[in-house]
């Protein structure tokens, strides 16, 4: 066992999502959208179809994350977190 601090990644701060666009991100599986909207991202479901992710292009291994969502208590939505 070691008291020693562990040394710091000096990487920046990487944003997933720049408010504007969804470059960076790719959807996987069905047919719903996903769209920005006032600064959101805003995914619409389509019904009967099989599901939708949204992804990221990259792969992050170390990382603090942080949102805000807002869920429709009707529909099957959720944030999978190292589930490729």
């Amino acid at each position: 066992m070691s008291c020693a601090e562990t040394p710091k990644d000096d990487a920046p701060w990487v944003d997933l999502f720049d408010g504007e666009t969804l470059k960076g991100w790719h959807k996987l599986g069905g047919d719903a959208t996903y769209a920005v909207k006032e600064g959101a991202i805003v995914g619409t479901t389509t019904h009967n179809t099989p599901n939708t992710f949204l992804t990221t292009d990259e792969m992050y291994s170390d990382f603090i994350l942080e949102l805000d969502y807002k869920v429709d208590s009707t529909m099957n939505s959720g944030i999978q977190i190292r589930s490729n």
